[in-house]
């Protein structure tokens, strides 16, 4: 599955920073779920100077309680 992603941080609450200190990033990401290994990965583009221009992102997950969700799952099919 591919994907958009945005992040954002624009200071304090009550006095947000100038927009040449905020960070803005757009993402492209993918992610992969496989039988025992789930994967994202993506590039991100920094839009405003508080961020850096380029970053990349890859994380690897596994499920370490697949008994439970699986267990979760068949209670949750239930009527």
């Amino acid at each position: 599955m591919a994907a958009v992603e945005e992040y954002s941080d624009f200071g304090p609450l009550k006095n947000f920073l100038p927009v040449s200190d905020q960070f803005h990033e757009v993402w492209a990401v993918f992610d992969h779920a496989g039988k025992s290994v789930n994967i994202e990965a993506g590039v991100g583009v920094g839009v405003t100077g508080g961020t850096d221009r380029l970053t990349f992102k890859l994380m690897v997950a596994r499920d370490l309680n697949p008994k439970l969700k699986a267990i979760a799952a068949a209670r949750s099919s239930r009527p």
